[in-house]
């Protein structure tokens, strides 16, 4: 899945600028004409309301003007592609953005500055297509425009530069992604110094990054600055950004053992969300529907209660959750305090969430409703969702009918899927579904189809899948920088079927290319292994 987050967490700090603007059209006029005007930055952090009503204030200068102004018509073509790409459709917003690109040319002095915003909308619009080389195309576009007419500094240019890096990732060139990404965020600082919102919104990103790679260290510290951003903010009304740090906190530290230092970043946010109830609905960005920090504060409790092995409780915190969303409205506008097209999307990412979380809890006591639970979070999924989570759900379905012999249940399911995974683009995923299949064809005793499975998901692996590497050949060079364990696991037990099934060495060359996939899955540990110990050096918890 493409790391992907920009339009979704640059939010809402103008719209209230923009209601005080009306007040008074000289300053509105004078915003509108400056670098930093509600136009440009609704991009960053306005949400859908303050890009409407943008779009209406520039449709009535519009209707006032006696003749065509070809900066006021970029800027609507512009503001209708972002309006458009934040309901999804995606192909309009590129096709607006190039309408716009033809009066932005005729701009005069203005165009640079609108040619390289018309590229940068292009450039995310592209992203969600999951168009890689067109992100890259259109993010060198946008930084020269941005540049010019801006300067070497400016946020316009880290976001661009940000995506720019996610782009590199989705290739595979993850060491060149990340540098990608520090060089945004120390552009950002250069612009407007260490703590500001877009440094540490990008910041809180490349720790996922590194979290995605393995490079767990790394992601500590990512997260420590995120939180030290935020805490050297205090005039910063919307806290919702350091509630999130303070929960990734406790889960990087929960999962290294250090289940202490879990808990006092739970409570730190817990006092946090205390202390600012009367703040929540009004400046908090991230509460995107009416009871998300509640439902993070109980999703967070839960982790807790599972940390001290209080089952019974983690059970009745998730339970709440449910309950909320079994009875949320999303038809009430008070539900949608921020007026995103896509705020039931939130609702639905904790309802899954929620529903993975009961499916573990009962998977040892009551396996069938386990499976219940996990059946139900590909009812609630839907086109657009991060794969890679629901990827582990469809997964663990997939094992649920192996373990029953039920081979063709597990065979249709993973057909259906790997269809999907096609659609998208999704080489993740579908290497772990053909790494599925081939198990699925080994208990089948069809041996030749297991070896067809196994050259087709490596040849996902392959940094350049033009070519063609037999298994007996590739090398570590040759693929991506695919670190997570169930890619080791996919590939340890393609290397112990290949070995050691007689009938498997009927396939040509099956010892030979059993030997050479352990190799690259051990190059594979190793490359992981040097980086963990390198960035845990002279690291403190």
């Amino acid at each position: 899945m493409p790391i992907r987050t920009t339009c979704t967490l640059f939010l809402l700090v103008l719209a209230s600028a923009f209601s005080r603007a009306q007040e008074d059209p000289k300053i509105l006029v004078e915003r509108l004409e400056d670098a930093d005007s509600i136009y440009f930055d609704s991009y960053l952090y306005s949400g859908h309301k303050g890009l409407k009503e943008a779009l209406e204030f520039f449709l009535v200068e519009k209707e006032k003007s006696t003749e065509v102004n070809p900066v006021l018509e970029a800027k609507i073509l512009g503001a209708q592609g972002m309006i458009a790409a934040e309901n999804r459709d995606y192909k309009k917003g590129i096709e607006l953005a190039k309408q716009g690109r033809k009066w932005a040319n005729q701009a005069g002095a203005d165009k640079a500055r609108l040619m390289g915003q018309l590229y940068l909308n292009a450039q995310q619009y592209w992203a969600y297509e999951h168009e890689q080389d067109s992100v890259l195309l259109y993010s060198d576009l946008a930084v020269k425009s941005l540049k010019e007419a801006l300067g070497p500094h400016h946020k316009s240019i880290s976001i661009s530069l940000f995506e720019k890096g996610n782009a590199l990732a989705n290739k595979g060139e993850s060491r060149k992604g990340i540098e990608v990404k520090r060089e945004a965020i120390a552009n950002n600082i250069a612009y407007q110094g260490e703590f500001n919102k877009l440094a540490a919104i990008q910041e809180h990103q490349l720790a996922n990054t590194f979290d995605h790679l393995g490079y767990y260290w790394l992601e500590l510290d990512c997260y420590k600055n995120v939180v030290r951003r935020w805490e050297g903010m205090p005039e910063e009304k919307d806290r919702s950004y350091l509630n999130i740090a303070l929960g990734a906190m406790s889960v990087w530290y929960s999962q290294h053992g250090d289940y202490k230092r879990a808990e006092q970043y739970i409570l730190k946010a817990k006092q946090l969300v205390n202390e600012n109830k009367e703040s929540i609905e009004k400046y908090w960005f991230n509460e995107t529907f009416k009871g998300r920090t509640q439902m993070g504060l109980w999703y967070n409790q839960a982790r807790l209660a599972l940390m001290k092995k209080d089952t019974a409780s983690a059970i009745d915190f998730t339970q709440k959750s449910l309950d909320f969303i079994e009875n949320f409205d999303k038809e009430d506008p008070a539900n949608n305090p921020r007026d995103l097209p896509y705020f039931f999307d939130f609702v639905r990412n904790y309802h899954m969430a929620n529903l993975r979380r009961m499916a573990d809890l009962l998977k040892n006591k009551d396996p069938e409703e386990a499976v219940r639970y996990t059946q139900k979070i590909l009812t609630v999924t839907k086109e657009g969702d991060v794969t890679q989570f629901i990827l582990g759900d469809k997964l663990l379905l997939i094992d649920y009918h192996l373990n029953k012999s039920e081979t063709g249940k597990a065979l249709e399911l993973t057909n259906s899927w790997m269809d999907y995974a096609r659609t998208r683009k999704d080489s993740y995923s579908l290497i772990h579904f053909y790494d599925k299949l081939a198990g699925i064809q080994h208990r089948r005793e069809e041996y030749s189809a297991v070896d067809d499975s196994y050259k087709a998901a490596i040849h996902l692996m392959l940094r350049d899948t033009s070519q063609r590497v037999a298994l007996d050949k590739i090398e570590f060079d040759d693929i991506k920088p695919y670190r997570s364990q169930s890619v080791l696991d996919f590939l340890i037990e393609a290397s112990d079927r290949y070995q050691t099934m007689p009938k498997l060495k009927e396939v040509e060359k099956s010892n030979e290319k059993g030997k050479n996939i352990s190799l690259l899955a051990a190059d594979i540990f190793e490359e992981a292994l040097v980086i963990f110990l390198l960035t845990t050096k002279n690291t403190r918890r």
